[in-house]
C-alpha cells in the first residue's frame, strides 16, 4: 500500500482511505462546542460517567500573573494506557454509545467529542489520569500542532505511563499562553453574561433538583461540582471554593402540574394551585391515542402570575422565596428571580441538555402561542419546569454533536406536541378557569352587556329626579334637566345599535373565516369538474357536429346535467356566505328556523362524510323566528366546528360520530334548539361556570377562544340564550329564547 496524495492506496488502485486534516480536531473541539460554558459543562459530564463522586473544577492564576490554568478533576476510575491511546486518543470513538452504563450509572456522553471541547478552553491540554492498580498515564496535546499539520496522523502525542501511590482519578490541566492571560481572565471575570457568574449558573442548572422522579427513571446517586478560585478575582473574598448546589424546585407557585406520561400514552398528573387556601389536588388521568412517540417522560412545571398583585402574593406566601438571612424578597427582587430561573428544561439521566430550559430559548414557541390566545395561554417567563426524558434508543430523541440541543426529528417535535397540547393545555385551561371565577384580569360580562350598561341611563334619570324633586327648583327647570338626559339616552341608543351592527359585521366575518376553508375544499369539486370536463365537453361537439352520434350526445347531455348539479352547488355556497361577508347589516326578519339550520348544516356536508359524522335534523317545518339570519349561521358554525374537531380528535369512541339538532316549539310558537353530539364533552365545572363563553378560553391545542365567545353575543343580539348543559355523552347545547328580553 503506497502513500498518494491525501489517500492511501489499496491492492486495488481504485480503492482509497479518507484521511483527516490535522485541524480535523480542532473543528470538533472549537466549532462544535457552542462556547466555553458548553466546553466544561463536557467535562463534568465526562466525570460523571467515570462514576466519580464529585468533580472540581479549578481557575488558577498565579501570583505573579505569567500563568493562567483551568484544572478539572475527578475520582473516578482513572484510565488504563490502552484506554487511553485506544479510546480517549480516538475522536468520536463508539466506547461510550456501545458501553451506555457505567458500574453506577448512565452514561451522559456518547459521541466521543466531548473531551475535544478543551481546545476551546486554552492552548495546551495535560491528562493526567490513574487506574485503580496504581498506573498512570500522562499524555500532553499542543492545539497549535494540530494547525501546522497537514494530516491528523502527523500530529505526535507523547503518552507516558509509570507507577504511581496517588488517588485514582483524572486530571485535566487546561493552559493559556502568556499573550492569552489577561484576554483569558477578562472572559471570566466581567460580566454576568459571559463569566463565571453565569458557569455557576449553568452548573446549577445542569443537575436536576429531583434525585427521586419516579419507578422507572431515577438519578442513580449524587454527583457534587465544585468550583475553586485561585487569584482569578482582585476581591480576594471571591477567591474560595465553592459547592454548586442545583437551582431550587420553588415551593411557592401560582399553578403547578406534574406527574408521568408513558410511551403507550398513559398519563398520571397532578394539578394543583397555591392561589387560594385549602385546595386540594386534582388527580388527572390522560390517554393518548398512539402513545407518546417520545418514550416516557416525567414533568413537573410550576407557573406565575406576573402581574403586580399577584408577585405580591407570591411573596406573602414566603414559600422559596426568602434571601439566606430570612428576609423576603422585594417584588423586584421576586420579578428579576423568575426572570431569571424561567424557563422549561429537559433533563436525561438527571442532567440538563443545553440550552433547553434557558431563558432566552424558547424551544416551546410559547411566547408565539401567546400571541394567538394572550388571555388564556402561558408566555416563556411564567413557567418554570424540569422534564425528564429517557436514553436516545427508548425515547428516539437525539442530542445534537454540537451539544445544542436535541435533533429536530419526529421524537423531538411529538414531544413539543405532548407538552404543548397535552400538559400545558389542562393548566392553561383551569389558570384560565381560576382567573375567570376570581374576576381576575378580566371581565366577565359580555360585551352585548356592557354596551347596554354604558347606553343605561335610568338609575341617572331615577337619582337625579329624586335629587330634583327634593330642591326648590321649578319644575319648568327640572322638565329641561329631564329632557336633557332623555336626549343623551336616545342619542346613546342610536349609537349603540350602530355599535352593535358593527360588531355583528366582524364576527359574521370571523364565522366567515372559519367556514371559508370548507367552502374551498367543497369548491374544488365542482371547479375541478368544469376544468377537466369543459374541454372534453368541446372536443365531443366538435366531433358531433362533424357527425351527430347519439353515444356522443348522451356524453354530452350526462356532463351538462352534472355541470348543473355542479352550479347549484357553486351557488348555494355563495348564497351561504353572503350574510356573513355583508359589510351592511339589515333589520331582523322573520325566517323559518328549519330552513336556516339546513343551510348551516349543508356547509358542512363534506367533513360529515371525510369524518363519518351523521347529522339528524328534526323539528317543525313552519316555526318562523324574528332574528338577524346571520347570527343562527353564526352560532351554528361555531357549535358544528367545534363538534367536528372533538369527533375527529376523540378516543375509545365506537361507531359513527353524531349530531343532533331537535327544533321544539312552545305555546307561542318556536321556543328552542337542542343541539347535541357525540364528542369528548365538556367538563361539568366548565358548564358551571359557563366559562366556556369566555373570549379566550379554549381547550383545544391551537384554539383561540373566539368560536363560542361569538356564538354567545350572536345569541344575545338576536334575544336567544345559547347555554351549554351537563350531559353523560357529548356536548349539549340549547339556543332558545331569552325570556327576560323578550317578556
Amino acid at each position: 500500500m503506497k502513500k498518494i496524495g491525501e489517500f492511501y492506496r489499496m491492492q486495488n488502485k481504485n480503492e482509497f482511505r479518507i484521511r483527516p486534516a490535522g485541524r480535523h480536531l480542532l473543528t470538533i473541539g472549537k466549532d462544535l462546542i457552542k462556547d466555553e460554558h458548553a466546553a466544561i459543562v463536557e467535562l463534568v459530564k465526562n466525570a460523571y460517567d467515570a462514576d466519580s463522586e464529585d468533580v472540581l473544577i479549578s481557575f488558577v492564576v498565579s501570583e505573579n500573573f505569567d500563568s493562567f490554568k483551568i484544572i478539572v478533576e475527578d475520582h473516578g476510575h482513572g484510565m488504563s494506557r490502552d484506554d487511553v491511546i485506544n479510546k480517549w486518543l480516538v475522536p468520536s470513538t463508539d466506547d461510550k454509545l456501545n458501553r451506555k452504563k457505567t458500574e453506577k450509572r448512565t452514561m451522559q456522553g456518547r459521541k466521543g467529542i466531548g473531551r475535544w471541547s478543551a481546545a476551546i478552553l486554552g492552548d495546551d491540554l495535560d491528562l493526567e489520569t490513574v487506574t485503580s492498580n496504581g498506573e498512570q498515564t500522562q499524555v500532553l496535546v499542543d492545539w497549535s500542532e494540530f494547525k501546522k499539520a497537514k494530516y491528523l496522523e502527523d500530529v505526535p502525542v507523547l503518552v507516558e505511563t509509570f507507577n504511581t501511590s496517588q488517588n485514582q482519578g483524572t486530571k485535566l490541566t487546561i493552559n493559556c499562553k502568556p499573550e492569552k492571560i489577561s484576554e483569558k481572565i477578562e472572559l471570566w471575570v466581567n460580566g454576568n453574561d459571559s463569566g463565571i457568574n453565569k458557569l455557576e449558573f449553568e452548573l446549577a442548572k445542569l443537575v436536576s433538583p429531583i434525585k427521586k422522579i419516579s419507578t422507572t427513571q431515577e438519578i442513580e446517586d449524587d454527583f457534587e461540582i465544585k468550583v475553586n478560585y485561585v487569584n482569578l478575582f482582585e476581591d480576594s473574598s471571591q477567591n474560595k471554593l465553592k459547592i454548586i448546589e442545583p437551582i431550587p424546585l420553588l415551593d411557592s407557585y401560582d399553578y403547578r402540574i406534574h406527574g408521568e406520561i408513558t410511551g403507550e400514552g398513559k398519563g398520571e398528573l397532578v394539578y394543583s394551585t397555591q392561589k387560594a387556601r385549602n385546595t386540594v389536588d386534582e388527580d388527572i388521568e390522560i390517554s393518548l391515542n398512539g402513545g407518546s412517540k417520545c418514550g416516557d417522560i416525567i414533568f413537573d412545571i410550576r407557573v406565575y402570575d406576573r402581574d403586580s398583585d399577584s408577585i405580591d402574593e407570591l411573596i406573602s406566601r414566603g414559600k422559596g422565596l426568602k434571601k439566606s438571612d430570612g428576609s423576603f424578597f422585594g417584588k423586584r427582587e421576586t420579578r428579576n428571580l423568575l426572570n431569571e430561573y424561567n424557563g422549561i428544561g429537559v433533563y436525561r439521566h438527571g442532567f440538563r441538555i443545553r440550552p433547553l430550559g434557558d431563558p432566552e430559548f424558547d424551544w416551546l414557541t410559547l411566547n408565539k402561542r401567546r400571541v394567538q390566545n394572550p388571555s388564556m395561554r402561558l408566555g416563556s417567563d411564567q413557567a418554570i419546569g424540569y422534564i425528564h426524558i429517557q436514553a436516545e434508543e427508548l425515547s428516539g430523541l437525539e442530542e445534537k454533536s454540537a451539544r445544542d440541543g436535541l435533533k429536530d426529528n419526529g421524537a423531538f417535535r411529538a414531544l413539543q406536541k405532548l407538552i404543548t397540547d397535552n400538559i400545558l393545555q389542562i393548566i392553561e385551561a383551569k389558570r384560565f378557569e381560576y382567573r375567570y371565577k376570581e374576576n381576575l384580569g378580566q371581565d366577565k360580562d359580555s360585551i352585548q352587556r356592557n354596551l347596554e350598561y354604558l347606553t343605561d341611563f335610568s338609575d341617572i334619570e331615577k337619582t337625579i329626579g329624586n335629587i330634583l324633586e327634593a330642591t326648590d327648583i321649578e319644575s319648568s327647570y327640572s322638565k329641561q334637566i329631564m329632557q336633557v338626559i332623555s336626549e343623551k339616552e336616545r342619542k346613546q341608543g342610536k349609537l349603540l345599535k350602530q355599535i352593535q351592527k358593527a360588531i355583528a359585521i366582524y364576527q359574521g366575518q370571523a364565522t366567515l373565516g372559519k367556514i371559508i376553508n370548507v367552502i374551498l375544499h367543497e369548491g374544488r369539486k365542482p371547479v375541478g369538474f368544469y376544468i377537466n370536463t369543459f374541454p372534453l365537453i368541446e372536443k365531443w361537439m366538435k366531433k358531433w357536429l362533424k357527425k351527430p352520434d347519439e353515444k356522443l350526445q348522451s356524453k354530452i347531455h350526462t356532463a351538462l346535467q352534472t355541470s348543473i348539479v355542479n352550479a347549484k352547488t357553486l351557488a348555494g355556497f355563495y348564497r351561504q356566505l353572503d350574510p356573513l361577508a355583508s359589510v351592511q347589516r339589515g333589520r331582523k326578519t322573520k325566517m323559518n328556523v328549519k330552513e336556516s339550520v339546513e343551510k348551516a348544516v349543508a356547509t358542512f356536508s363534506g367533513e360529515f362524510k371525510k369524518y363519518s359524522i351523521q347529522c339528524e335534523l328534526s323539528g317543525s317545518d313552519d316555526l318562523i323566528l324574528e332574528c338577524w339570519p346571520q347570527d343562527i349561521q353564526i352560532i351554528l358554525t361555531n357549535l358544528i366546528e367545534n363538534s367536528i374537531f372533538w369527533i375527529a380528535n376523540s378516543t375509545g369512541k365506537e361507531g359513527f360520530g353524531k349530531i343532533t339538532l331537535t327544533i321544539n316549539n312552545g305555546t307561542e310558537g318556536f321556543e328552542s334548539i337542542d343541539y347535541q353530539d357525540t364528542g369528548t364533552g365538556i367538563p361539568k365545572k366548565y358548564i358551571e361556570s359557563q366559562v366556556i363563553f369566555e373570549p379566550g378560553f379554549s381547550t383545544k391545542p391551537k384554539g383561540t377562544g373566539l368560536g363560542l365567545a361569538i356564538a354567545g353575543e350572536a345569541a344575545e343580539r338576536s334575544r336567544l340564550k345559547l347555554t351549554a348543559l351537563e350531559n353523560e355523552g357529548g356536548a349539549y347545547f340549547r339556543l332558545e329564547k331569552d325570556e327576560e328580553k323578550n317578556g
